[in-house]
């Protein structure tokens, strides 16, 4: 009887060991290292996207108040004033950081992804104010 009460104790405690490791175990990659698609490029809005990547990045240096001052004379703070810079293809130029063109922001660290992505597709589809 002692024996097996210490072959039942021993054989609990194995199992109890192997529940409490194998439940330690998580590999499913896609829920521990979700993919960050939240960047819909589909409908790109002018005032709901392109506006606060505007705010957030060029309005230091390209608003009418500092424009001409630190801007180079270039105002980005409408549609109607940025709409030349990227029909030209200058805007998409620049915060590329293209070969040839005066990266933006000077500041040397280029726009996210999603950011870049955004601006492209709205200048492809005709920089629509909307």
């Amino acid at each position: 009887m002692k024996i097996m009460i210490k072959s039942l104790l021993a054989l609990a405690v194995v199992a109890g060991l192997n529940l409490l490791l194998s439940g330690c175990a998580y590999n499913v990659e896609e829920e521990l290292y979700p993919t960050q698609n939240d960047c819909d490029t589909v409908a790109v809005s002018y005032s709901m996207q392109i506006v606060p990547i505007l705010e957030s990045v060029c309005y230091t240096c390209h608003t009418e108040d500092t424009g001409i001052l630190i801007g180079g004379g270039n105002i980005f703070d409408s549609h109607a004033a940025i709409l030349p810079y990227a029909d030209s293809g200058t805007l998409v130029c620049v915060v590329e950081f293209a070969a040839g063109c005066s990266a933006m922001p000077p500041s040397g660290e280029q726009l996210s992804t999603c950011n870049l992505a955004l601006i492209n597709s709205w200048v492809n589809n005709g920089a629509p104010n909307n």
